[in-house]
């Protein structure tokens, strides 16, 4: 957690211990990788589930995560209005409510079992 924190803002330790938990959730998932968003993403960080897969989290608005499939480094240099603006093409936004994690887990099982999201 630490290095994706590196080199921005201080986060508060009530959103450092929010940001342990969904790590613990992707965790879970094991991931291939962690990566750090950027441009209007620099605020998030993600866990890569494969070349075309990415969930990116944002402590700033903690409202919801983006998954992100074979346009991700394109989409995640835009910014989050940007993203909600445009096509729904391309990625998936699981809000925090109850059952956040099941979701995001099933369609982490879903991309591992070669399916497409067809949401």
């Amino acid at each position: 957690m630490r290095r994706m924190l590196a080199g921005k803002r201080p986060v508060p330790p009530e959103k450092q211990q929010q940001m342990e938990r969904r790590l613990k959730v992707m965790a879970k998932l094991k991931p291939v990788a962690y990566v750090a968003g950027t441009s209007g993403f620099l605020r998030y960080f993600g866990a890569q589930f494969g070349d075309d897969f990415v969930a990116f989290e944002n402590l700033a608005y903690g409202n919801a995560l983006y998954v992100m499939y074979e346009e991700w480094r394109t989409l995640s240099q835009k910014s989050r209005i940007e993203l909600l603006r445009g096509s729904v093409d391309g990625f998936r936004r699981i809000e925090h409510r109850e059952g956040w994690e099941d979701r995001l887990e099933a369609l982490v099982e879903k991309y591992r079992e070669g399916e497409a999201d067809e949401e």
